[in-house]
């Protein structure tokens, strides 16, 4: 009795790549010559970004530090398209800090408190990194960097807007 082999199983493709319907085969080659003309590389984030990336991704903002990257890269080509925008952003941010109302932390103090928490680490095991918030079972999720990109360039959804949009 001969076998009847089974067609390839035809996955939709993500929003990228149209209405087209390819094979997993195929959509690793697709993502193999993506990842081949692209980059990956390894990012550290001291405890306050960490922190604040963690609130983000498990209030749905980003779907996973991967994503906060690609995004943030975005933005960050984008103020090279708009230096007036950056040079208002370095201003605004100055403003911020001349503007802030509590005490200045002498240099000193700085130094001092920064030395003693060098001098714990170098005493103490680390401890385990924190692992990502969960978010239910990603498996079943379908999500495209494309979804993140409109919602944050929506209006009133997610706390940005492109810096070519006007603010209303």
């Amino acid at each position: 009795m001969a076998r009847t082999r089974n067609p390839p199983r035809r996955v939709r493709a993500d929003a990228s790549t149209g209405d087209s319907k390819f094979t997993r085969a195929e959509q690793k080659r697709i993502q193999a010559h993506i990842r081949a003309r692209g980059m990956t590389f390894e990012v550290f984030l001291p405890e306050s970004l960490a922190k604040w990336l963690r609130q983000k991704i498990q209030a749905g903002m980003f779907h996973d530090p991967a994503e906060a990257a690609f995004v943030a890269f975005q933005d960050l080509q984008e103020l090279d398209r708009h230096p007036i925008v950056r040079k208002q952003l370095l201003q605004a941010m100055i403003q911020d800090a001349i503007d802030d109302p509590r005490p200045g932390i002498p240099i000193e103090k700085v130094r001092a408190d920064h030395m003693a928490q060098l001098r714990r680490y170098a005493r103490t095991k680390p401890p385990r990194p924190k692992a990502l918030p969960k978010r239910g079972d990603l498996k079943k999720r379908t999500f495209t960097y494309a979804k993140t990109a409109r919602k944050l360039a929506t209006p009133g959804i997610g706390s940005r807007t492109p810096a070519h949009t006007p603010s209303r």
